[in-house]
């Protein structure tokens, strides 16, 4: 008897043990950032979380690819918040809904960031990310994207595992030009479409028409 009542003093005391061992060894459920794989999930991503001005939905009408721009988790020592650029919606076989295709960085300015685009796929790997440049519009519903670097170091191979290279093609475009005229190019980049400014799919740039 004293034998069995001996051995259960330690199996709870080992219990006891273990419990806050694993809480500790188990991530807090908070920790891990939402994934939206379609556009019904990152919906009701937005709907549950505070969004600042660049987080949402976006689409990057030269290639129709739909994205969610989230907030990364904050590390210890970096300055700027950093978001995730995440696929939701494509028409292009080289890119998988619920992929992160990029980051985007905060600055000083509230209008400015930078963007850091993967290029390439390879297998499952994305390779080749490029740095850009990024202003938000006044009605914080378009990024435009910018690529600041001279026209020798612009060219990319544009073959078929390119990602988003329509986008690509007008970024080289616009970086390429030499007259420094707006007329000249459209702009590259995204525009938010949700949250709308009115609430109901709008943008100022693409209005909704009862």
């Amino acid at each position: 008897m004293k034998n069995i009542l001996s051995s259960t003093k330690i199996s709870r005391a080992a219990i006891r043990l273990c419990v806050p061992l694993c809480c500790l060894l188990t991530p807090p459920s908070y920790a891990i950032p939402p994934v939206a794989f379609d556009m019904d999930r990152a919906r009701e991503i937005c709907d549950s979380i505070p969004l600042d001005n660049i987080e949402g939905i976006w689409i990057y009408p030269a290639d129709n690819v739909s994205v969610m721009v989230s907030r990364k988790e904050h590390v210890s020592g970096i300055s700027f918040d950093e978001y995730e650029i995440m696929i939701i919606e494509s028409y292009d076989g080289n890119l998988i809904p619920g992929e992160c295709i990029g980051t985007i960085t905060a600055s000083s300015d509230a209008k400015k960031f930078s963007i850091e685009l993967f290029t390439e796929r390879k297998g499952l790997d994305l390779l080749k990310p490029k740095k850009c440049t990024a202003s938000l519009s006044n009605d914080c519903d378009v990024l435009t994207i910018n690529y600041n670097q001279s026209k020798y170091k612009l060219r990319l191979n544009l073959n078929p595992s390119v990602l988003l290279p329509n986008l690509w093609k007008s970024v080289i475009r616009i970086g390429t030009t030499t007259s420094g005229k707006e007329s000249d190019y459209t702009p590259a980049g995204m525009i938010k479409i949700y949250p709308s400014y009115d609430g109901n799919g709008s943008t100022r740039r693409k209005p909704r028409y009862l």
